[in-house]
């Protein structure tokens, strides 16, 4: 019987011993594999920074050149807005000229003489 229980000691043993070298062996890949991840995500990271940083430049330009473009297109209004101002003061004092002569040909109530104090009013 001591026979068989050191067999199946050994047995066991053995079957430990190779229960460890493969656990080993498979922390050792899973550790390698882990770095290889790490790699390619630091690699991925950087890229990503990189697209980043161009996507950033690109928005500060565009944006640069759409405040350009409004300064412009507000500059040509204002000037616009002030022909239109112009035109409508001429306007108004060609429609006062003919407002004048309208009132001098055809009398209003301001034109008519005050009137008269009757008799024996004091």
């Amino acid at each position: 019987m001591d026979v068989q229980v050191t067999g199946d000691m050994i047995a066991s043993i053995g079957a430990a011993v190779a229960l460890g070298v493969g656990m080993f062996g498979s922390t050792r890949w899973i550790h390698k594999d882990g770095e290889r991840l790490r790699d390619e995500m630091s690699k991925l990271i950087g890229e990503m920074n990189k697209v980043d940083s161009r996507l950033s430049g690109e928005i500060r330009e565009s944006e640069t050149r759409l405040r350009g473009d409004l300064k412009t297109t507000e500059g040509r209004l204002v000037g616009r807005m002030d022909k239109v101002a112009d035109r409508l003061t001429n306007v108004g004092d060609r429609l006062s000229k003919v407002e004048g002569v309208i009132e001098g040909v055809v009398w209003g109530a301001r034109h008519l003489s005050p009137d008269t104090p009757k008799e024996g009013a004091a």
